[in-house]
């Protein structure tokens, strides 16, 4: 396969995975689940079963010793998802998904700030601005959110993105060898695990366990998935801004779905947050292109 599929390959896989990820706001908000943790658990447990049947099946006999592969960066890297997996739903719960995913779409902020502390890999002055300024989004976010409720969740949110930074400089630094997906596995069995003795006693109706069902194998599990068979085939930064289709949909899909409609105030956040981001990589592509001619 020539490097134009290769990369062709890699944008669909990318956009499928965006995709994937901007459908859990609407799916949270169409369950009548009172408890949030039992929707963390029913996620988790079913993205869990999807992927180890995902794994035995791509992997046969060599699953185990593919598991053992990881090692301990394995098993850190899956708490930093199960971190991420467990307080996305969580803020997704405690306050708007515009405000959730303006705040997410911090990651890759927070992955290139992880790389220049843990790697001492250097940061463009471009990325320092757009930090800045992406910084001042999420404080106006904040500043609305005070007196309506959501500050516990806008603070929640902010986990996310701080355990994906880490995560990234991690695999960076550690040069991880094996299928990182097993990576994914741990952390949906991590976040299981934790979140069972504070979903019992089990309320879900069968619809909600059905669209629960959904949101583990298809928005999360799939999801990943194709992130990781994607990042071979395309640079940090063209993930990176491929990746923001979530946050651009997550929102979209609420506000027409069930009439969420986020605040002017939160708008302004947001777009300054995405809009930095996307000016950002747009950027660093365009370096890239002028040094290659």
């Amino acid at each position: 396969m020539s490097n134009r599929q290769d990369r062709g390959r890699g944008l669909l896989l990318m956009m499928g995975a965006g995709i994937c990820w901007s459908l859990s706001g609407i799916i949270v908000r169409n369950t009548s689940v009172s408890n949030n943790w039992e929707v963390v658990f029913w996620r988790s447990c079913f993205s869990f079963l999807f992927l180890a049947g995902w794994l035995g099946l791509t992997h046969g006999r060599e699953v185990i010793p593919e598991l053992r592969r990881v090692g301990w960066i394995g098993l850190v890297s899956g708490a930093l998802f199960a971190t991420m997996i467990t307080f996305f739903l969580l803020a997704l719960t405690l306050t708007t998904v515009a405000n959730t995913q303006a705040i997410v779409c911090l990651a890759p902020f927070t992955g290139a700030l992880a790389g220049w502390v843990l790697l001492r890999e250097r940061l463009p002055v471009r990325t320092c601005i757009a930090m800045a300024f992406a910084l001042a989004g999420v404080t106006l976010m904040f500043v609305e959110s005070l007196g309506t409720g959501r500050m516990l969740g806008n603070a929640v949110a902010l986990f996310v993105p701080l355990a994906y930074g880490v995560n990234v400089a991690l695999l960076r630094k550690s040069h991880a060898q094996g299928d990182m997906v097993m990576a994914v596995l741990i952390g949906s069995f991590i976040s299981a695990l934790v979140t069972l003795p504070l979903a019992w006693p089990f309320q879900v109706s069968s619809h909600d366990l059905t669209l629960l069902a959904f949101m583990g194998v298809v928005q999360l599990a799939i999801g990943c998935i194709l992130l990781v068979r994607a990042t071979p085939h395309l640079t940090a930064a063209e993930i990176s801004l491929i990746g923001l289709m979530e946050s651009l949909l997550a929102p979209l899909w609420v506000w027409v779905g069930v009439g969420e409609r986020p605040s002017n105030t939160a708008l302004i956040g947001g777009v300054i947050v995405i809009g930095s981001l996307l000016l950002n990589e747009v950027f660093a592509l365009r370096r890239k292109a002028l040094f290659q001619v």
